[in-house]
């Protein structure tokens, strides 16, 4: 086909049009879409795990509540804290020379729930755990008897403190019950004979309110080289406050140390 010169000169400026485009800035161009973005859900336990966790508080073996608080729970949640501090307390009835007293876990509409009977009147009571909270697919947190546990437990640091010079005490774990109760565990090592805490500790509130101890569990007296876990109960009082532990070396002379029981607010 023959062209003329200015045919052959269109061509040319429509080919260079789209090299000339390429040449400027380069723009984004957003795509759209009408597919809704997924909707993600949290990720959370089975509810053989639940089980086991729960299952665990209601045997309250320390062993078993100690491996939930490694596999099942957030690192520094609150559910780790409670399967610490009650696996800390079983241990305490334990060193007592008190029998276990295992309970039964049953599932119920909103969570769990640890029932037990009273083998002097034959009561039979439960305490529910519902609104179970989850971080990375871990338990995180829950409502104990009705109640969050946030602002009524909390665990030791880890540091030690000297009781005199014959034994040391650890804190493991404080916590205030459903019925009012804050219950402070503390792990005592022995460095002497005939060693005895907890009878007349005191425990200050927050407010500065002084509660005498309402209970005592443990062992009646720890021998050189010997461990074991306390609880020192204070019936009605304001969780967060101090503890000042007192105990006894052989001779009977006292020895004490305040020990926090929360982290400072």
């Amino acid at each position: 086909m023959h062209h003329t010169r200015s045919t052959q000169a269109l061509v040319l400026i429509l080919l260079a049009t789209p090299l000339l485009a390429s040449c400027g800035q380069s723009v984004a161009t957003p795509q759209t879409t009408e597919t809704p973005a997924p909707v993600v859900t949290p990720a959370q336990l089975s509810s053989k795990d639940l089980a086991d966790y729960f299952g665990a508080v209601a045997t309250g073996d320390p062993a078993a509540l100690q491996d939930v608080a490694t596999r099942l729970t957030a690192p520094g949640s609150n559910a780790y804290a409670y399967a610490i501090e009650q696996g800390a307390a079983s241990q305490a009835y334990r060193d007592g020379g008190f029998p276990d007293q295992p309970s039964e876990m049953e599932t119920n509409d909103d969570g769990f729930s640890v029932c037990g009977t009273n083998e002097l009147t034959g009561d039979r009571s439960c305490n529910d755990f519902t609104n179970l909270t989850y971080a990375d697919g871990k338990l995180a947190d829950f409502d104990a008897g009705g109640a969050p546990l946030a602002g009524r437990i909390s665990l030791g640091s880890g540091d030690v403190v000297a009781l005199g010079s014959v034994a040391t005490a650890r804190l493991i774990a404080a916590y205030r019950t459903i019925s009012g109760s804050v219950n402070v565990v503390l792990e005592i090592k022995s460095s002497g004979d005939g060693v005895s805490v907890g009878y007349g500790s005191s425990y200050q509130a927050p407010d500065g309110r002084q509660s005498d101890a309402s209970g005592v569990i443990g062992p009646n007296q720890l021998q050189a080289g010997s461990l074991g876990n306390y609880l020192i109960a204070f019936d009605g009082a304001t969780f967060g406050g101090t503890l000042r532990l007192v105990g006894y070396d052989s001779a009977y002379n006292e020895i004490s140390a305040q020990i926090a029981t929360a982290p400072s607010p």
